[in-house]
C-alpha cells in the first residue's frame, strides 16, 4: 500500500512531540544545505583520532565522528556546538511511535530526501532494532552520494567516505548477527561488503565473493518479492562472470565449492527484478542490457536500450542511464 506524503513539517512535529530524536529540531529542515554533507559529509575528526593520528579538527564541520565497538563511526548534525547532538540513546519507542518514525523514513527515501532522512535515523545509532539498523546502512550508503544524485556536487572519494562506508557495514554486519531471517538485513549486508572493496586487502576481497554470494542468496530465499534484491543478485552473476580465468581460479581456492555466476544467471536475475517491480530501477534495464550484449543476443539488447530511451527520467541518474543508453544503441549494428 502506497504511503501518503507526510509535511516535513510533521515529521519535525512528530519528533518533538515524542521525543523520537534527540536533534535539534533544525536539522531535519535543513541538513541537505550544511556544508559539510554537501562537501560530501567532510568528518571532524573525534579526539581519538587526533590523539593517534596528530589530526586537527574543523569545529565549523557540522559532522563528527565517534567510536562505536572500536570503529569510527559519522554521525551527522544540523548543529555546530561541539556538546550537540544525540549523545544518549532516544527514550524507547512505542509499538506506534516506532512503525511511523519508520514509515517517515522510508518516505523519505522514496522522496530521495536523503539528508533529512538521516537526520531522523542517526540517532538510534546504537539500536538493536534490525529495522532501524538496515535503514542506518542503507543511508549511509546513499549519503556518500548525495549531492552527486541531484547533479550538484561532485563527491571526493575522501576518508569520510570511507567513514561511511565502514559506517554501513558495522550497521548491517550488527542487524545480521541479531538475527539472520531478515530479507532486508541480508541483502544491506551483502551491498556493504561489496562497497568496502576499495578499502580491503586482496585476500579480504576473495573470500567476500562468497560471504556477498551466501548473504544475496538468503535475502532472495527469505523474500521473493523484493526487485533490488534480484538486481543486486543479478549483479553478482554478471561481475564473476566476467572476472577473467585467473582471478577466479584465486576466488575457488579461497571459496572451495563456490559456482561460478553465469550471464544466462544474471539475465534471469535482471528479468526476475523486472517482473517483480515493472521499471523500479532503470540502472536493472542497463545491466540487462549490458548481459545481453555478453550474451550475443542483439536483438534482446536493442529492445531493452530502446525502452531505456522511451522512458520519461525522474532524476539526474535515470537521465545519466538514458544518455549511456543512447550511445550504446547508436554503437549496435544496424536491425535487419
Amino acid at each position: 500500500m502506497a504511503c501518503r506524503r507526510l509535511p516535513k513539517a510533521q515529521i519535525v512535529q512528530f519528533l518533538r512531540a515524542t521525543g523520537c530524536a534527540q536533534t535539534p529540531s533544525h536539522s531535519v529542515r535543513s541538513l541537505s544545505s550544511v556544508p559539510s554533507l554537501r562537501a560530501g559529509c567532510s568528518v571532524r575528526q573525534s579526539s581519538y583520532e587526533r590523539s593517534h593520528h596528530g589530526g586537527h579538527g574543523e569545529s565549523s564541520h557540522k559532522s563528527r565522528a565517534i567510536l562505536l565497538a572500536g570503529t569510527p563511526i559519522v554521525i551527522l548534525f544540523g548543529a555546530t556546538g561541539d556538546n550537540e547532538g544525540p549523545t544518549e540513546p532516544p527514550k524507547d519507542l512505542t509499538a506506534k511511535q516506532r512503525h511511523a518514525l519508520l514509515r517517515y523514513a522510508d518516505q523519505l527515501h522514496k522522496e530521495e530526501e536523503y539528508a533529512e532522512e538521516y537526520a531522523l535515523l542517526a540517532p538510534y545509532y546504537t539500536s538493536d532494532d534490525r529495522e532501524m539498523l538496515w535503514r542506518l546502512a542503507r543511508i549511509s550508503i546513499l549519503c556518500r552520494d548525495v549531492d552527486s544524485r541531484n547533479g550538484t556536487v561532485k563527491v571526493k572519494r575522501d576518508d569520510s567516505y570511507m567513514l561511511l562506508t565502514k559506517q554501513a557495514l558495522h550497521f548491517a554486519k550488527r542487524a545480521v548477527e541479531l538475527g539472520s531471517d531478515h530479507a532486508m538485513c541480508q541483502l544491506w549486508y551483502a551491498i556493504c561488503i561489496n562497497h568496502m572493496q576499495p578499502y580491503r586487502s586482496s585476500q579480504q576481497k576473495l573470500n567476500d565473493v562468497a560471504r556477498m554470494y551466501g548473504a544475496f542468496a538468503r535475502s532472495i530465499l527469505l523474500d521473493r518479492n523484493v526487485a533490488f534484491s534480484w538486481h543486486s543478485y543479478g549483479q553478482w552473476h554478471y561481475h564473476v562472470a566476467d572476472t577473467n580465468w585467473f582471478v577466479w581460479k584465486a576466488v575457488e581456492v579461497a571459496n572451495p565449492g563456490l559456482a561460478k555466476g553465469t550471464f544466462e544467471e544474471a539475465a534471469a536475475c535482471f528479468n526476475r527484478a523486472e517482473k517483480v517491480e515493472p521499471g523500479f530501477y532503470l540502472g536493472n534495464l542497463s545491466y540487462l542490457a549490458k548481459t545481453y550484449g555478453k550474451l550475443g543476443e542483439t536483438d534482446n539488447q536493442r529492445e531493452v536500450l530502446e525502452r531505456m530511451i522511451a522512458t520519461t527520467p525522474k532524476n539526474a541518474v535515470d537521465a545519466e542511464y538514458i544518455s549511456i543508453a543512447k550511445e550504446r544503441l547508436s554503437r549496435l549494428p544496424a536491425k535487419k
